[in-house]
């Protein structure tokens, strides 16, 4: 969580810098060249809230009936008559492959092993892996005592189910599916896209006819300093900033029903804010 958290308030401190450097750009290319350093370090600034949501909200559940697995939007119920082995990942009889990209707490993702099999990891080290064999594929897990985990699990299955868990499995994608069956959500995000995606090409036409704009009027009526028109671009940037922000935020509150109405007043204060930033750019705009 050390590592999410110190990496999150790094990239959102360049981004902040990026944002204030390009205010202070006096022509085109170093403000584009800002923006774009802006742009990328926020990239993966989502991905990293959502893998520490993910790992502070983990669990594995053992019980006689089977074992739920959680890891962030992930879930998966395997029924205890299900489950063909466990065993720890040193005994396991080939190497392992890990997922691609990996970082501290988030050993995630899926891999295909020569013999065909799957392995999906929802861990959050390499080291002392837990592996869980079902029909289907096999789930690597990091629980904090390997070994007691796998005792506990033969005790369960030693003394059998009388009514094994009903398997279920949802994964990360099933909630957009679920969301694009929403009307009320998927107008919701559509609009608050639509208009972030408006207000930028607004500005986009705007800006070719200008060589420099005001931001504001002085008090005896007159225009304010004049910026480079180019600098307008920081309106829909920012205002794409919080869209995503608001998108995001709202996938969380979406997947559960109780909280649900949450996510709907996000995704229409995205559509509030853009809406907003276009009256920012009217005003802008007829100052002479």
């Amino acid at each position: 969580m050390i590592f999410h958290l110190l990496a999150i308030l790094g990239l959102i401190l360049g981004v902040l810098f990026g944002l204030f450097q390009a205010a202070r750009a006096q022509s085109g290319v170093p403000f584009l060249s800002w923006i774009a350093l802006a742009l990328v370090l926020f990239c993966p600034v989502p991905w990293l809230v959502y893998r520490g949501y993910a790992l502070q909200t983990a669990y594995y559940t053992l019980e006689r009936d089977g074992i739920r697995l959680r890891w962030g939007f992930r879930l998966e119920t395997v029924p205890v008559d299900t489950v063909m082995w466990v065993r720890l990942s040193q005994d396991f009889p080939s190497r392992l492959p890990y997922p691609w990209l990996i970082w501290p707490g988030a050993v995630v993702g899926a891999r295909r092993l020569p013999e065909g099999q799957v392995v999906e990891f929802l861990a959050s080290q390499r080291r002392q892996l837990v592996l869980l064999a079902t029909p289907g594929r096999i789930f690597a897990i990091s629980p904090a005592d390997p070994e007691e985990f796998i005792s506990a699990f033969r005790q369960f299955s030693e003394m059998g189910s009388l009514s094994p868990l009903t398997a279920h499995s949802i994964k990360p994608t099933s909630i957009f599916s679920e969301l694009w069956a929403d009307p009320v959500a998927r107008y919701l995000l559509l609009g608050a896209i639509f208009l972030a995606l408006a207000l930028l090409g607004w500005v986009s036409a705007v800006i070719p006819g200008r060589e420099q704009i005001s931001l504001r009027y002085s008090l005896v009526g007159t225009p304010g300093e004049y910026i480079p028109a180019v600098q307008l671009l920081l309106l829909p940037v920012i205002n794409g900033f919080f869209s995503l922000a608001d998108i995001f935020l709202g996938l969380f509150f979406y997947r559960r029903p109780e909280i649900r109405p949450l996510a709907y007043l996000l995704w229409s204060s995205g559509s509030l804010v853009s809406l907003l930033f276009m009256g920012a750019v009217m005003f802008i705009t007829r100052i002479r």
